[in-house]
């Protein structure tokens, strides 16, 4: 099943949709194979948020492994 992101944020800015567990992922699969269902720029935009914050935890443990 794929999903849909909708504009509803939760836990610290991120998407209120299913990206847990490779979500993502899929959803991002389902549109390279035109199997996605739904408003493709809004989807787009939202995975692009959600990347964007994954990036930024990954900078932060980066940084804290530079302490180590």
């Amino acid at each position: 099943m794929f999903y849909h992101i909708n504009e509803a944020e939760n836990y610290h800015g991120y998407c209120s949709c299913d990206l847990w567990g490779g979500g993502a992922s899929n959803l991002y699969l389902s549109m390279v194979n035109n199997k996605f269902v739904g408003d493709k720029k809004e989807t787009i935009s939202n995975l692009l948020k959600y990347c964007e914050r994954d990036t930024e935890g990954m900078v932060v443990i980066y940084k804290e492994l530079l302490n180590v």
